[in-house]
């Protein structure tokens, strides 16, 4: 019997024990994967000229941002002067009959001077801005499963010691986004990670923007799967535990979270965020998740929502802007973007201090000097 208790502490020491970083700096022969470069449809002109013609504004409910004006709250209440005239429902129907597809959003595509077919490698996923098109991502499903079948690497060689993606918009109202590649936006990256100032204002037309970017990735050692995940600090993305998403990410619990929130608040899903067959919101659902936001953020901040084990930090340094002054063959773009990614000299890893095989020696000694 004490020789098995000693077994069982040893197992239970290796599960609970503290997890170590090292830091690897031998980055001369890595091969980086390319960050995730998302970009998200703001508004466009199919629905503008709606606007003075329907209630509530049907460009802020197909760009849905969280907010409504005074005037629609108003207006379409159930108390409401123009409530038998106010559009008060279908919108997660509208997002999608309004909003461009990838075609009418991104024109051509370069990686390292090679062109490829945009909307091939831009492919949907579903964030807290509804519909966006994601390059290089593990959420966009298809073939790609793992972060080695994702196709866009960053290697040092006498060409290229850097990443560049060269992409043409046909407008200007978009985020941009760069993220590890199974992230996916939120509602706090819309403030805090945007590129390019596009969560204040919109893209100039007929610039050019050369956004400089540098990534540094943290992994983990696979004997750690064998601990918990609270202990670890984090999941892999394929112990993936949300019901919205095929990859597990921090950005994908915050997003599910939010749509539980929501519908425990207010008995609905916005129909922006990612959500299967719950309740979509219909206009007093709506009312009910603005006047709300507070409530639902704070149940937000109590989710257990743990890090990537896989992650890729991105680091902003800044951008130029000029205008464009060579030929496109996309004579209606009307701005150009070059990512230009440095890659990391340092890389982190996740590492248990002592390994299954030493824990369990340790404990077959124990039982073999008791013996």
């Amino acid at each position: 019997a004490a020789s098995l208790a000693l077994m069982f502490s040893a197992i239970q020491q290796y599960q609970t024990q503290k997890i170590s970083f090292s830091v690897d700096t031998s980055y001369l022969h890595w091969k980086t994967n390319f960050p995730s470069i998302v970009i998200c449809e703001k508004k466009n002109s199919k629905v503008r000229s709606l606007r003075s013609k329907i209630r509530p504004d049907l460009e802020k409910l197909v760009f849905f941002d969280g907010s409504l004006s005074p005037q629609d709250k108003s207006a379409c209440t159930e108390s409401g002067k123009f409530r038998q005239q106010c559009l008060l429902g279908n919108y997660s129907d509208y997002m999608h009959k309004f909003r461009s597809k990838c075609s009418e959003i991104i024109g051509f595509c370069y990686y390292n001077d090679e062109d490829f077919s945009c909307c091939e490698e831009f492919l949907p996923v579903q964030t807290y801005h509804g519909p966006c098109f994601a390059f290089n991502s593990l959420v966009s499903g298809g073939t790609i499963s793992t972060r080695d079948d994702l196709h866009f690497k960053i290697t040092r060689d006498l060409d290229y010691g850097y990443g560049n993606l060269s992409i043409e918009l046909f407008h200007a109202e978009v985020f941009v986004y760069a993220l590890s590649q199974d992230a996916v936006p939120t509602k706090d990256t819309a403030s805090k990670l945007a590129l390019l100032e596009t969560s204040k204002k919109s893209l100039r037309k007929g610039f050019q923007y050369n956004c400089f970017l540098s990534a540094m990735e943290t992994s983990t050692d696979d004997v750690t799967r064998l601990m918990s995940v609270e202990n670890r600090g984090c999941r892999f993305y394929d112990e993936n535990i949300l019901r919205y998403s095929s990859v597990y990410s921090m950005s994908a619990c915050e997003n599910e979270c939010r749509a539980n929130a929501q519908m425990k608040v207010c008995g609905c899903i916005v129909h922006t965020l990612p959500h299967n067959d719950e309740k979509d919101c219909d206009f007093d659902g709506i009312v009910c998740i603005v006047d709300n936001d507070k409530t639902i953020s704070q149940i937000v901040k109590t989710c257990s929502c743990f890090s990537s084990c896989f992650d890729m930090e991105i680091n902003n340094i800044g951008y130029t802007i000029n205008a464009q002054n060579q030929q496109s063959e996309n004579a209606k773009k009307e701005v150009r973007i070059n990512f230009i990614v440095s890659p990391p000299y340092l890389h982190f890893t996740r590492k248990v201090v002592k390994t299954p095989l030493s824990m369990l020696g340790n404990g077959f000694f124990q039982v073999i000097s008791m013996l």
